[in-house]
């Protein structure tokens, strides 16, 4: 899925929630966009949920790390 916001060098993983801590992403470099969209196309409210992006040369820490978290609540 691409979006107009993503640049080049990233990739986008999801939607976030708004003031939501991303500390788990330490050493991930990521960016949070303007405008998140559900599955439908219908723009989110921007004080609920934005777009995140992640540098393509991350995105294979980010998995292991999303993987990981995964694994520890099950």
């Amino acid at each position: 899925m691409s979006h107009k916001e993503k640049l080049n060098d990233e990739v986008f993983v999801g939607n976030t929630r708004v003031g939501r801590d991303l500390s788990h992403l330490s050493g991930v470099e990521y960016r949070i966009g303007n405008q998140a969209f559900d599955i439908d196309g219908k723009k989110l409210p921007r004080h609920y949920m934005r777009r995140l992006f992640v540098k393509r040369r991350d995105y294979a820490k980010y998995n292991r790390i999303m993987m990981e978290r995964l694994r520890d609540a099950r």
